[in-house]
């Protein structure tokens, strides 16, 4: 509250925009404002703007990801006087590379941010001011379906996570009512920003934790969105590779965790113990634990991606296939070590191809058609497999 106090002050009085290096009688005039700044900095050790920086320079500790992003900060008081602060993150990129060198990095990048004015708080992801709409930073993201897909879940299931755009000039922002993936990729432009916003009336007593998970939600956005400037989506997943011999970064699309490198043979590990958590389960539980799943697999970065399935999706389509092939219908030709019928996953709209990882669209099959409709796909098998009912058993 005393930061946003210090920008109403300044929003009260006419300081807003001021220059005090072409007008040195400002530095007097305005004087007072700069005492309150040092005030706030006596009380809490720090200026507003210097301890939104160390947060995110904390949060970027966390991620382990301080070798490809940095943080800035833009003060209340500077060259220039500004009625807010502002702290953000962005990549670590050669400025001679980008399109304006004589601007700031940040101004021409995807950003995750936190601002406070004298209307409240808010934070989340934008694109710099610099950023152009043709950018493949903007394009990227607007035609990858995953991407789209996640978001829009993001926004239904985080409380006060909005897309918003940016209508200028008056900077004010106008809330989009996005009821499918189709409307975002019609909207998206480098004025959108996905923000929580708290005004001065209501800020949480929790909001250091709405603060994290926004950023834990949006990480993997801005990640993706800050790298496909310069590179493919292959050299994203070996520029995110942590040292280590046969081993990766993994990044969750759902909780923005950054791991440290482990071997594939942990991952297989992990894989192992997910499977056999939703062995255990009763059908029931396990159907109402699928129906959870977002649809969009997380993925493991290496240098091929590797496409971590859900494990109560997999054992609920074979527990549903009851020993048969939803294929062929023949018994399945044997069972596995838990004896189990031995059937495999089939994925009808393949996850290869952006289909997703949900009860619909999963179907248990033996062996064989299931290598079959790797082999072949035929238009007349995928029909019967997609007249199966999902229902539960």
């Amino acid at each position: 509250m005393d930061t946003i106090q210090i920008a109403q002050d300044i929003h009260n009085s006419d300081a807003n925009g001021k220059n005090l290096n072409w007008h040195p009688e400002n530095i007097q005039k305005y004087a007072p404002l700069r005492r309150k700044i040092e005030d706030f900095k006596e009380k809490f050790g720090k200026t507003p703007n210097v301890i939104l920086k160390s947060y995110l320079d904390d949060y970027l500790h966390s991620k382990n990801l301080t070798d490809f992003f940095k943080s800035e900060g833009k003060p209340f008081y500077t060259q220039k006087i500004n009625s807010f602060t502002w702290a953000c993150i962005s990549p670590k990129i050669d400025k001679n590379k980008l399109r304006y060198p004589q601007h700031s990095i940040s101004s021409q990048c995807p950003q995750l941010y936190i601002l406070i004015d004298e209307n409240g708080i808010e934070f989340g992801f934008d694109y710099g001011s610099h950023v152009h709409n043709e950018d493949i930073r903007v394009q990227s993201l607007k035609s990858h379906k995953q991407f789209l897909n996640y978001l829009l879940e993001l926004t239904r299931n985080i409380q006060g996570l909005e897309v918003y755009e940016n209508i200028k000039p008056n900077n004010q922002y106008d809330r989009m009512d996005l009821r499918s993936p189709t409307d975002l990729k019609e909207k998206w432009s480098k004025d959108i920003r996905i923000l929580h916003i708290f005004p001065k009336s209501n800020i949480p007593s929790n909001l250091d934790e709405q603060l994290k998970t926004s950023l834990d939600n949006l990480l993997f956005v801005f990640i993706f969105s800050s790298l496909i400037d310069e590179w493919t989506p292959e050299k994203i997943s070996e520029y995110l590779i942590l040292k280590g011999e046969n081993a990766f970064t993994s990044i969750s699309w759902g909780t923005g965790e950054v791991k440290k490198s482990i071997s594939y043979k942990k991952f297989e590990k992990e894989q192992e113990m997910r499977d056999e958590e939703a062995r255990v389960l009763s059908n029931e539980e396990l159907f109402e634990k699928a129906k959870l799943a977002i649809g969009t697999p997380v993925f493991r970065m290496t240098i091929q991606q590797i496409r971590e399935r859900n494990s109560n999706v997999s054992e609920y389509a074979k527990r549903r296939a009851k020993g048969k092939c939803q294929l062929c219908n023949l018994s399945a030709p044997f069972n596995n070590k838990f004896g189990s019928p031995y059937l495999e996953t089939h994925h009808i709209d393949w996850l290869s191809k952006d289909g997703l990882d949900i009860v619909e669209n999963t179907v248990a099959l033996c062996p064989n058609c299931h290598k079959k409709m790797h082999i072949l796909d035929l238009p007349q098998d995928r029909e019967v497999l997609k007249a199966i009912s999902p229902h539960i058993m």
